[in-house]
């Protein structure tokens, strides 16, 4: 993760963070944890450069007032929202696609028929979505599409991985942030 998002702090800690199911953080790993992070970014930084993975339009424009800032809260709120709707649908789809009364090597085929099915309508849900984000960040994307790839890349990543098809959840995680963050800039008229 860090070579691929260009973060060596924020892998590190979210390394510690995330490899531990109890709410104990392990200090003692953090220095593993950094050091590791810190060579894969070096490694990645002599091959591919050092630019971050996202590149924010410049120059950023300041927000119009102090009070601008609560657009932030409510986004957060929202982002937290959809943070429990992305697992409860994955889960959930999980759990029918172990329901259904067909041979457990044709459970992926169908997810796959379905992540398909979505992507002849919305290419973008499929893959990491890089590209996609970064428009998002540009403002280069109509807000019905930004709204849409939402949901569109929730099911996408649910019906693929969940099917026990191969796949990620962290960069689709990202890409619904982006995209909802993308929203928000939309139709509040913000940076």
């Amino acid at each position: 993760l860090s070579a691929i998002f260009r973060s060596p702090i924020g892998t590190a800690i979210m390394a510690v963070e995330v490899l531990y199911s109890d709410m104990e953080f392990e200090r003692d790993a953090l220095l593993y944890t950094m050091l590791g992070s810190i060579v894969a970014y070096a490694v990645n930084g002599m091959f591919v450069g050092w630019q971050p993975l996202f590149q924010m339009p410049s120059p950023m424009t300041p927000l119009s007032s102090p009070l601008a800032y609560g657009w932030y809260v409510v986004l957060g709120v929202a982002a937290g929202v959809l943070g429990t709707v992305l697992p409860a649908v994955f889960y959930g789809l999980r759990d029918w696609f172990k329901r259904l009364p067909i041979r457990p090597f044709l459970r992926p085929a169908l997810g796959g028929l379905l992540t398909g099915l979505i992507a002849l309508a919305y290419p973008q849900v499929i893959g990491g979505g890089y590209g996609w984000m970064q428009q998002a960040i540009n403002g280069q994307l109509l807000l019905g599409t930004l709204a849409v790839l939402v949901f569109g890349k929730i099911l996408a990543l649910s019906f693929s991985v969940a099917s026990g098809g191969s796949g990620g959840v962290f960069a689709p995680s990202l890409f619904v942030g982006a995209m909802l963050g993308g929203v928000f800039a939309t139709v509040l008229h913000q940076p």
